[in-house]
């Protein structure tokens, strides 16, 4: 099976169906790899908060006593790569439910299809497990597959 275009007027329902796999599948898969590594990204919050001095904690929080003035200050080699590996972590986040909202739209467009197989298999959430995950795509690609030989 291959996943064409989903969009535009020739979009086959079938293609539409397995883009919204797809984009599950996406969704699950990000936020998966947030679960895995949250831990770390909050072990890194917690060790760069500790790590900078209270006076540039507080100019770079803009808390009332520091100065108004645009300041420079300098931040470690090692918090500034903790910020950006917490960034990629949290991002997982944003772009499993960006992905989440895009089935979601695509999904609204085979309804009948979809709350079927919801009630077969048990709806599929960003809280279902790989092996839920496994069984749910498995039988809507049974279900594709089918539909796309009787048309």
């Amino acid at each position: 099976m291959k996943l064409k275009s989903h969009s535009g007027h020739g979009a086959r329902q079938e293609d539409k169906q397995l883009a919204v796999l797809c984009y599950r599948c996406l969704a699950l898969l990000y936020w998966q790899m947030f679960r895995l590594k949250k831990e770390h990204a909050l072990k890194a919050i917690r060790e760069a908060s500790c790590s900078m001095p209270p006076s540039q904690t507080a100019a770079c929080l803009g808390s009332p006593g520091a100065s108004t003035a645009p300041s420079l200050i300098s931040i470690p080699q090692r918090i500034h790569q903790m910020a950006a590996n917490h960034l990629n972590i949290t991002n997982s986040v944003l772009y499993s439910y960006e992905y989440w909202e895009v089935a979601d739209t695509l999904a609204k467009e085979n309804k009948e299809f979809f709350n079927y197989l919801n009630t077969l298999s048990g709806p599929l959430t960003l809280l279902s497990s790989i092996s839920e995950a496994v069984q749910y795509t498995r039988q809507a690609l049974q279900w594709i597959r089918i539909s796309a030989k009787l048309s």
